[in-house]
Parts: C-alpha cells; structure tokens; sequence
C-alpha cells in the first residue's frame, strides 16, 4: 500500500512540475496539442469548491445540487435583518459554453414565485446574474478572480451534463498553434501558392 501511495506522489510530483512548466512558457510545449476529456465533478468536490469561495455577508451558505436531467439546485441561505430564510431554485443547465468568446454557463430558472424574486434582488456573488428566469454563472470571471484565466484561451467545445450527484464536463484542450521556425532568408520553409 505504501509503494503504491509512493508511485502516486511521485507521478502527482511530476505532473504538477510539468504542468507549472508549461504556464510558465506560455504552453509553448503544448504547440498543436488537442485533447478532449471528460471529468466527473461529485457533490463533495463541487461542494469544496464552493466553500472557499467568497460569497457576500448576507449569504449563510451556498450550495449547488446536481439532481440530474440536466437540473441542478441552488441552495441559498440567508440572513435578512431578523429573518433567517433558505432559498431553494430548480434549473436546467444549458449544456454548451462558448469558450474562450463568452465562457459563461447558462441557466434557466424553472422555479417562480416568491424565489424567483428573490433571487432578482439578493447580492448573489457578481460572478452570477440572475434576471427573471435567465442565469448566467461568469465562469470566466471565477477563473480570473481564481488566478486560473490562462485556462480560459485553451478550453474549446465544453459542455455540462448533469446526473445525479455528478457533473460531467467535457470538452477539449487547445494547445497555442505551432510557430514555423526559419533559419534566415533562405529557409526552406515551404509556403502555400494562392
């Protein structure tokens, strides 16, 4: 067991090296790269994550449930004044974000009533926007504030699907497009005729 904990750390070691190398070069290794993945997103990790982010005082908790088809609860707690409320909104996941041109994943909210107001007036942290049954979550905006906004200029296709108790996100990784390299004036670099 502890061999194995040993091969992982090292391989774990290895790849955050590599990877911080790569940012450090502008991805210039990565020339040409394309790559689609697929990543599984748990209710634990989402729930991690959204627990370091900032949210605004009002704000007890904020918590994102995957319920599946494409849906997702939103769970707001909130301290207004002397009134103590939980805020529950039902909404379908547009499946595609057009990364890098508007990295924004779009949300339909199917609740109405007195939550759908609600969720017009409450100081939602500014990466989200909420208007009338229209959500727009900035995820451009979390990855800047995030120190993450190189991620932004590489990711292309991503798609959600949501099932229950997990996301999967998919889409394909763009390395920077390879510079022909030219030793002077008569490189034997070859060029198309128009």
């Amino acid at each position: 067991m502890a061999e194995t904990s040993e091969k992982q750390s090292a391989l774990s070691k290895f790849l955050a090296w590599f990877w911080e190398r790569q940012k450090a070069t502008g991805l210039s290794d990565l020339a040409g790269l394309n790559i689609a993945l697929s990543v599984p997103i748990t209710q634990p990790v989402l729930d991690d994550l959204l627990g370091n982010a900032p949210f605004p005082e009002m704000i007890r908790s904020f918590r994102l449930r995957f319920v599946g088809d494409d849906l997702i609860l939103l769970e707001v707690a909130l301290n207004l004044f002397l009134f103590k409320t939980t805020i529950r909104a039902e909404a379908r996941v547009e499946r595609y974000v057009a990364f890098p041109q508007e990295p924004v994943l779009k949300l339909t909210v199917l609740t109405r009533g007195v939550v759908e107001m609600l969720l017009n007036v409450v100081p939602l942290p500014d990466w989200i926007k909420v208007e009338g049954q229209n959500a727009r979550l900035d995820l451009g905006k979390l990855l800047r504030d995030g120190g993450q906004e190189w991620l932004i200029s590489i990711l292309r296709d991503v798609r959600f699907h949501v099932h229950p108790g997990v996301l999967h996100l998919s889409g394909r990784l763009v390395g920077p497009e390879a510079v022909p390299v030219t030793t002077g004036q008569n490189s034997n670099a070859a060029t198309m005729p128009r």
